[in-house]
C-alpha cells in the first residue's frame, strides 16, 4: 500500500480512497515509532514489503519485533534476530520432525539425538534429504547462514556502518523462508485446486510429516457445506459446519470435494 503507485486512469473515488488508506497508514506508523525521522522510519517500514502468512504464532511474534526493530532503525539488532529466528527455526524443524525419519538414511545419529543444533549446515542437510526443503529454501538458509555468520562473528565489514543493508537481505529472506514453509494457502500439490475463498488440505499431502506436524493442527476439519462468521468477542473467526453432510457423502475424493465446495450453499449447517 505504501509502495503501490496510483494509476492516473483510475476512477477518482478510487484514487481518493487509495490516499486515504495511504495517509492512515503513514499516521499509524508514526504514532508506532514516533515523529522523529519518520520519513525514514516510513521508508524502512515499506522496503520490508508485507509480513507473511504463518500458521506458527510464535513466528509471527517474533517476527513483528524484528520488523519493528528494522523499522525504528536498530539494524544490527534487526539483522542478528532475522538469523536467530533463522537457527530457531531449523531447530525446530529438525527437532519436531526427525521422528518421523527415524530410519532415514540423513537422520544420523547427532541429527537423532542432539537437543540443540548450532552447525545450520547438518539440518540444512538432513531437511533437504528429507525433502522438507527443496533447493530454494535450501538455498534461502544457506544464505541466512551466512549473514548469521558475518554478523555474530568479529569482522571489519560492519565497522563504522550502521549494517542497514545487511539487515534489510537477512528479514527479506527469513520473511520468504516462513512464507514458503508455512503459509496457509496455496494450490496443489499441498492444497486442494479448484477452491476460492478457502484453502483445504489435500488428502495426499496430510500424511507427510511436516504438513501433520504443523498445519493440521492449525486447521479444522469440515464438509464442504460450511460457513465462517465474525466473532467480535473472540476477535476471529467461528465455523459453522452441515453436521449431516457425512452422512450423505462418507468419503469425498480431492476432485469431489472442490467440486461440492463451489456448489452454491445448503441449509442445515448449525
Amino acid at each position: 500500500m505504501l509502495t503501490d503507485e496510483i494509476d492516473p486512469d483510475w476512477d477518482p473515488q478510487i484514487i481518493a480512497q487509495h490516499e486515504g488508506n495511504r495517509r492512515q497508514i503513514r499516521m499509524m506508523l508514526i504514532h508506532e515509532f514516533g515523529n522523529e525521522e519518520h520519513e525514514r522510519k516510513i521508508d524502512d517500514y515499506a522496503a520490508l514489503g508485507p509480513a507473511p502468512w504463518s500458521v506458527i504464532d510464535r513466528h509471527n511474534m517474533f517476527l513483528r519485533q524484528i520488523r519493528q526493530s528494522f523499522a525504528f532503525g536498530a539494524y544490527y539488532p534487526a539483522l542478528v534476530g532475522a538469523c536467530s529466528l533463522g537457527e530457531r527455526l531449523l531447530n525446530e524443524l529438525v527437532i519436531r520432525l526427525r521422528g518421523a525419519y527415524r530410519s532415514h538414511s540423513a537422520t544420523t545419529k547427532s541429527v537423532a539425538t542432539h537437543k540443540t543444533f548450532m552447525n545450520w549446515s547438518v539440518c540444512i542437510e538432513a531437511l533437504f534429504e528429507w525433502g522438507v526443503l527443496d533447493d530454494p529454501l535450501a538455498t534461502k538458509f544457506n544464505n541466512l547462514r551466512k549473514f548469521r555468520n558475518r554478523s555474530v562473528h568479529y569482522g571489519t565489514h560492519l565497522t563504522g556502518r550502521d549494517a542497514r543493508e545487511e539487515a534489510l537481505q537477512a528479514v527479506l529472506l527469513i520473511q520468504e523462508i516462513i512464507e514458503a514453509l508455512f503459509r496457509p494457502h496455496g494450490g496443489p500439490p499441498r492444497f486442494i485446486g479448484g477452491t476460492t475463498g478457502h484453502t483445504f488440505l489435500s488428502t495426499p499431502a496430510e500424511s507427510e510429516p511436516f504438513v501433520q506436524e504443523f498445519l493440521v493442527p492449525a486447521s479444522i476439519l469440515v464438509s464442504p457445506s460450511f460457513d465462517m462468521q465474525y466473532n467480535e468477542d473472540r476477535g476471529w473467526f467461528d465455523v459453522f459446519d452441515d453436521d449431516t453432510y457425512q452422512n450423505e457423502y462418507p468419503t469425498l475424493t480431492d476432485e469431489e470435494f472442490a467440486d461440492h465446495r463451489n456448489r452454491p450453499r445448503r441449509s442445515g449447517g448449525k
